[in-house]
């Protein structure tokens, strides 16, 4: 098992807890754009592009009314992982801690097995 870590919105962070990543979310009310997959990246890094906190408090500007910034660190299986890397080019070098669940490389078993998985919601403090 390794931590894996997402920056988002509180209000994000919490339903995720809960449900798991929706592939079918739409950040934008009446956008025809969905998620499609889902990103995060290895707790202990390195994060060369920008970090969960950064992500999350710049969601946060973005969309006021979803709580502030807040990280989900999930828990996921090593081999779900390894899953994630199959089609993720950027990923699979290994330069970056970044993974990406998409479907038929890791989504599906993320998402069946989620609510197995330990996890836990922090309120980021952004500058």
């Amino acid at each position: 098992m390794t931590w894996i870590v997402h920056g988002t919105t509180l209000r994000r962070a919490e339903r995720m807890a809960l449900t798991g990543p929706d592939p079918n979310f739409r950040e934008n009310p009446g956008s025809y754009l969905t998620a499609e997959s889902f990103c995060a990246y290895l707790a202990a890094g390195p994060f060369e592009l920008k970090s969960p906190q950064v992500y999350a408090c710049n969601k946060a500007i973005l969309f006021p009314a979803e709580g502030g910034a807040a990280i989900i660190e999930i828990d996921v299986p090593d081999e779900i992982i390894e899953k994630s890397l199959d089609d993720c080019e950027i990923c699979s070098s290994r330069k970056y801690a970044m993974l990406q669940f998409d479907f038929g490389s890791g989504l599906e078993e993320l998402r069946a097995g989620w609510r197995a998985f330990p996890k836990k919601v922090t309120v980021v403090d952004c500058p």
